[in-house]
């Protein structure tokens, strides 16, 4: 094989972090209604997947992990959105219940079904619902809002 460039290597490195994070943005109105929420004594948490170490990197990126008490991974957890286990897991750590708690979240199959199987309500934001999807929400009468911006979960919660 090749002799390896260890220059080549670092430059491609950090093109790809640079062009990663230059795409990491925040849906507008996100800072204000985070600010809204914390200070009226919501608890926050973060469910992702993914591995906890970068889910943690987004956060400080984007200057928002202050907001957040835990983050719980699919990485800690051992399965992934839409699995009712990464949801047991976060109320379990953030000492909540289910149905006192509320999801939100941009995926319908992944943040909206996996909180809803949890006992959570949720909250869909800037996605479009399919039929098939409005007919499941209506059908299991599960508890799910639809917002086209992140700026309306302040008139829901």
């Amino acid at each position: 094989m090749g002799e390896e460039k260890p220059l080549l290597i670092a430059l491609g490195m950090i093109t790809y972090h640079n062009v990663k994070f230059a795409l990491l943005r925040l849906f507008p109105d996100t800072m204000s209604t985070l600010i809204y929420l914390k200070k009226s004594n919501y608890q926050m948490g973060v469910i992702s997947n993914g591995l906890t170490i970068k889910q943690w990197e987004k956060l400080i990126r984007l200057g928002l992990y202050h907001f957040f008490e835990d983050v719980v991974t699919s990485q800690e957890a051992g399965s992934e959105k839409p699995d009712r286990k990464i949801f047991q897991l976060a109320l379990e750590r953030m000492g909540c219940q289910a149905e006192e708690s509320v999801m939100v979240g941009n995926k319908f199959s992944e943040d909206i079904l996996g909180a809803t199987k949890a006992g959570m309500s949720a909250i869909l934001v800037n996605s479009q619902l399919t039929e098939a999807e409005k007919e499941l929400i209506k059908r299991e009468g599960l508890k799910v809002n639809v917002v086209s911006d992140i700026n309306q979960v302040k008139t829901i919660l």
